[in-house]
């Protein structure tokens, strides 16, 4: 097994640790899957989740990539777990979105499924005041609501800046399942009392400026 060790660019938010694990068919040794870049160039300053950047989150997590005939992520499992699930999340989402390989091969050449462990430290970034004034985020939705209170027809009509973390403040969440499945907003009333279908549109806006 092989270790490399890769700093992340800019502002240094987080040190990739991957290691290499050969994979295996039924019998023979395969030749290990071996990433097509630099592992620290798989995350950014702007990657850091807002919600642990505003209350200080800080960690390792360690995971298990699981790599497809296409060199790509086929499945990704956290092995060491940060402390903060949504550390822990954005690592497997961001893996899973720009994590690229050459394939593992088997004895004879063919390719085979692979196997890629790493970790990841997430620390703030030391500019960071400067960077969440550019974290404008803004999130509008547009659903109904019948007679009952019960959300239909979610749809998403804006999301600048990944706003659905704003919409969580702790994890990266689908808003229209939220609202769907855990809001039951109080039915409106027309003007005899009676409750009634209406259609509602709502956005979220949140800018972020140093004092």
């Amino acid at each position: 097994m092989r270790t490399l060790s890769c700093a992340l660019s800019a502002g240094l938010i987080a040190v990739a640790l991957p290691m290499a694990v050969s994979a295996k068919d039924s019998k023979e040794k395969v030749a290990k899957a071996e990433p097509l870049a630099n592992p620290g160039s798989w995350f950014s300053d702007q990657d850091y989740p807002v919600a642990a950047n505003l209350d200080g989150t800080e960690g390792k997590a360690g995971f298990k990539l699981g790599i497809g005939l296409d060199g790509r992520v086929a499945d990704c499992a956290i092995t060491i777990g940060s402390g903060s699930e949504v550390l822990d999340e954005t690592t497997c989402t961001i893996l899973k979105q720009r994590a690229r390989f050459k394939p593992a091969t088997n004895a004879k050449g063919v390719i085979v499924p692979g196997v890629y462990s790493g970790m990841i430290t997430w620390r703030i970034p030391q500019n960071h005041a400067v960077r969440l004034t550019d974290q404008h985020k803004r999130l509008s939705l547009a659903f109904d609501v019948d007679e009952e209170g019960v959300v239909e027809n979610c749809k998403i009509v804006e999301n600048l800046g990944n706003a659905t973390y704003v919409a969580s403040l702790s994890r990266v969440v689908d808003p229209c399942e939220v609202m769907t499945t855990r809001n039951r907003p109080t039915p409106v009333l027309d003007a005899e009392g009676n409750a009634i279908k209406v259609h509602v549109e709502t956005t979220t806006e949140t800018k972020i400026t140093p004092r």
